[in-house]
C-alpha cells in the first residue's frame, strides 16, 4: 500500500503540474510590444542657390503698355471713374481727384507715379491709370 500511495501522489503531482502548465498556456497574457525609444529622424533641410539680382532701372509701365517712355507726352485717365492726385510720388497725401477720361500733360515720369498737369494743377498719379498719347 505504501507503493500505491507513492504512485498515487506522483500521479496527482504530475497531473497538477500538467494542469498548471495548460492553464498557464491558455491564460498567458501576451507580452506587450516594446516601444521604440529612437528619436525621430530630423527632416533634411536644403537651401536653394542664391538668387542673382539685377540692378536695372525700374520699369515704368502705363495702361496702354508703354514702358520707360522718353519724350513729351500727353495722358488720358483710363481704367477708373476717377484717380487720386498726390503731393508726393509715394502715393501718400492725396489732395484731389481727376475724373476718368481726363487729359493733360505729363511733366515727368517716375517708377510708379508720374508728375502731371491737370488744368493747371500739378501732382503725382499712379502710372497704371494713365494711357500715354
Amino acid at each position: 500500500k505504501a507503493t500505491t500511495k507513492s504512485t498515487e501522489s506522483t500521479t496527482k503531482a504530475t497531473t497538477a503540474t500538467e494542469t498548471a502548465k495548460t492553464t498557464e498556456a491558455t491564460t498567458a497574457v501576451p507580452k506587450p510590444t516594446e516601444a521604440t525609444t529612437e528619436a525621430p529622424k530630423p527632416t533634411e533641410v536644403t537651401t536653394a542657390a542664391p538668387v542673382e539680382t539685377q540692378t536695372s532701372e525700374p520699369s515704368y509701365v502705363f495702361a496702354n503698355g508703354v514702358k520707360n517712355p522718353a519724350g513729351t507726352y500727353t495722358y488720358t485717365v483710363t481704367g477708373a471713374d476717377y484717380i487720386n492726385m498726390h503731393n508726393e510720388k509715394t502715393g501718400n497725401s492725396a489732395f484731389g481727384m481727376i475724373p476718368g477720361g481726363s487729359t493733360g500733360n505729363v511733366i515727368s515720369v517716375e517708377a510708379y507715379y508720374s508728375l502731371i498737369d491737370y488744368n493747371g494743377v500739378r501732382g503725382y498719379v499712379y502710372n497704371h491709370y494713365l494711357t500715354l498719347n
